[in-house]
């Protein structure tokens, strides 16, 4: 029988192994794979990962809103107010809880073990939890007791009894203990009221849960005041370790702040510059950050030490910015942890997990999975919901949103493919069809199966987003200002000013609490945009806005500015032009000045619409018909010029005259001469006084006066003549 046993375990173990993804050494479950396991895998998937997405102020909203939440499990510990208590009635009450909490630890966790031997009910009240419940009767109890005002000195954990005796619910596995309730870290407020009998315990209440703490882990103020001034500082006072955990330095010198492990979340108030000098700890505090570090005295009671935090260590100044980088490089501290239950192993379980990663941006989340689906956050209800609808509702939220089923609580990744991936603590799952005990912090798809069969994301009953408030805040209240001094010209671009949004008197930020969006940004005239609230708000307002028509100086081109006259109405061709662009006819009208038929000088102006503005004017001339050379006879030293007569009126009268001209050459640059005739019916002209026996070339042109100004035809055809 052992030996087929171990066969069958065996072929498990293969048949697990063989189904997981193995690089190197390190395997990875059904469809993860090792670049799954870096935050940079996840965060690529992002648009704006460095984006703000949320202030502190919205954190600690949804914190106030958390503690007035009902079934959280949270409250405000600097309420409290009360500096005594009935230490009888309190006795009392401890043990009937203690009774209760034995009852569900027996039936309900499977708690039924003392000594590797299973017990029944009656057996185990009396000789197993009797004792633990006995324990939490304060001998020494009083009627009027004061109250402890403490500070948790040493990472501990806070149990459901007085005891460090195990309950396991298999004796065979001691790393899962169902006496244990979740971790408290170094820093955090207690306030006791009740004492175990043997004095080695004290029952305390955290901001999130109560129960039994080792005396040895528990420094008392001296009063209310200095519990308060020990824990209730500003958040930009606190140094935050958003790592798995770091341990300080050790030191012979300072043995109460030497190895000192600080987890996830924990926060230390950083000493101001004037309350140190020279050394700490024996040493100077070259890049170190310099803390209040609380220690617990041989007499119980409460004193800061400073103690030396290196700056190579995951801390920060203050909460860290909430932007999905910060948020996935904090999600992957923890990869590849084992599972702790309620915080035990130096680690964490599910819920507990998911609070420290939170702690490290401020946020104060209820301990257990049902604390944290009651929190008044926003909130998706999967309940009912078909796996394609759950499905569709996971894959819009965001890169750390919690997804929860009954008692087990994850953070979101991302897709890939149609596979949704989490990251979470746990304790075991289906692999193959095989139950198996994971026990680990992993990473899986949520096709993945429970111990009972039916698939993670079938279980899911609650998707949260815990850092955005339950209910948006509605944006259409809002105003949104454009800033008038802007000035919006076309250009052909499109324009996409950022609108001053206040709500309540409150500046609100782009990509935090509202997108924009624009419509008919480009063309000149009246603009839009909207601004539409996101995380924390909803809704969406407008802001209207002008771009101007282009001012930029237009040119005009002609495509002649000389037109000979005709008797009809002549435009020449026009291209108007903004820059490098050739506009359109529809971007201007044209106006002439003068009458577009007779000699003289006429005036285009284009007047620029639509996307652009402006003038711009240009002339063209309307000149004479010219005439044409009909005879050309030499003489001695000599020539005579014969001309055709232009008969043609233009406007109300003919043309005033010719020109001739003539040179030794064709190009008329050397021996050039004019000659201008003033009389329009005149066909002659006799030119004396050249030298003989010299070629000439000749032309001949109308001109007509018109204002003043002279308007001349075009060059007839050149001819030749040879004096005598």
């Amino acid at each position: 029988m052992k030996k087929i046993f171990i066969k069958v375990i065996g072929g498990i173990i293969l048949s697990v192994m063989l189904s997981c993804q193995v690089s190197a050494d390190t395997m990875y479950l059904p469809d993860v794979t090792p670049a799954m396991s870096k935050p940079e895998y996840w965060v690529a998937k992002e648009k704006n990962p460095d984006l703000t997405l949320v202030e502190q102020e919205e954190i600690d909203q949804v914190n106030k809103d958390i503690i007035q939440g009902k079934g959280t499990g949270v409250w405000d510990m600097s309420t409290w107010s009360r500096d005594t208590f009935n230490g009888i009635e309190r006795a009392q009450q401890l043990k009937n809880a203690a009774k209760e909490d034995a009852d569900y630890t027996y039936n309900d966790l499977g708690a039924k073990y003392k000594d590797g031997i299973k017990l029944d009910y009656e057996t185990a009240m009396e000789e197993l939890y009797g004792p633990m419940i006995e324990n939490c009767v304060d001998p020494d109890a009083q009627e009027s007791m004061p109250v402890g005002y403490a500070i948790c000195s040493n990472r501990t954990l806070l149990r459901a009894f007085p005891t460090d005796e195990p309950l396991p619910d298999d004796p065979s596995d001691p790393d899962f203990d169902t006496l244990y309730l979740s971790a408290v870290t170094v820093g955090e407020p207690l306030i006791a009221r009740g004492k175990s009998a043997d004095g080695r315990y004290y029952h305390v209440n955290t901001s999130y849960l109560s129960g039994w703490i080792p005396t040895a882990d528990i420094a008392f103020c001296a009063d209310r005041a200095e519990w308060l001034s020990a824990w209730n500082y500003d958040s930009d006072k606190a140094l935050v370790v958003y790592d798995d955990k770091i341990t300080t330095e050790e030191s012979n010198y300072a043995p109460e702040t030497s190895r000192r492990k600080l987890f996830m979340g924990t926060r230390l108030q950083i000493a101001d510059r004037s309350d140190w000098a020279g050394k700490i700890s024996n040493r100077f505090a070259y890049n170190n950050y310099v803390v209040w570090m609380p220690v617990r005295k041989e007499d119980g009671s409460f004193e800061n030490k400073l103690a030396l935090i290196s700056e190579h260590c995951k801390v920060n100044e203050g909460f860290l910015p909430l932007t999905t980088r910060n948020l996935a490089k904090v999600i992957f501290n923890q990869l590849g942890n084992a599972y702790g239950w309620g915080g035990m192993l130096s680690t964490q379980d599910c819920s507990g997990y998911v609070r420290d990663v939170y702690r490290c941006f401020g946020l104060e989340l209820g301990r257990n999975t049902t604390n944290q689906a009651a929190q008044p956050v926003r909130k998706y209800n999967l309940e009912g919901k078909t796996d394609q609808e759950k499905t569709e509702i996971i894959k819009s939220l965001p890169l750390g949103a919690e997804l929860l089923f009954s008692g087990h609580a994850m953070m979101y990744l991302g897709c890939e493919g149609d596979k949704l991936y989490v990251i979470s603590s746990v304790s075991n799952l289906m692999v193959d069809n095989v139950k198996t005990r994971v026990r680990g912090m992993v990473i899986n798809t949520l096709d993945i199966k429970r111990a009972n069969g039916n698939s993670w994301i079938r279980s899911l009953h609650t998707a949260t987003i815990p850092y955005y408030l339950e209910k948006a805040r509605d944006i259409s209240t809002a105003t949104a200002t454009i800033d008038p001094a802007m000035n919006f010209v076309y250009d052909g671009t499109e324009k996409c000013p950022k609108p001053e949004v206040k709500l309540n008197g409150k500046l609100l930020l782009e990509g935090v609490h509202y997108t924009l969006s624009y419509e008919d940004n480009i063309e000149a005239g009246k603009a839009k945009v909207t601004i539409q609230g996101m995380g924390n708000y909803e809704g969406s307002i407008n802001a209207d806005f002008r771009i101007k028509p282009d001012g930029t100086a237009a040119s005009m081109k002609l495509e002649k500015k000389t037109l000979v006259y005709n008797g009809k109405k002549q435009t020449p061709l026009v291209t108007i032009q903004v820059g490098e662009k050739k506009l359109d006819s529809s971007d201007y009208t044209l106006e002439y000045k003068g009458d577009q038929i007779n000699v003289g000088t006429h005036t285009v102006t284009a007047t620029l619409k639509g996307k652009y503005e402006g003038t711009v004017s240009a002339s063209y001339k309307i000149v004479p018909k010219g005439t044409e050379i009909t005879r050309l006879n030499r003489g001695k030293s000599s020539f005579v010029v014969r001309w055709k007569i232009q008969k043609a009126r233009m406007s109300s009268k003919r043309i005033t005259g010719y020109q001739v001209m003539y040179a030794t050459n064709k190009k008329f640059t050397t021996g050039k001469e004019t000659a201008t005739i003033k009389k329009y019916r005149s066909v002659r002209k006799k030119v004396t006084e050249l030298r003989s026996g010299r070629k000439y070339f000749v032309r001949v042109r109308t001109f007509m006066k018109v204002d003043g100004k002279r308007y001349y035809s075009p060059w007839s055809k050149i001819r030749s003549v040879k004096t005598k």
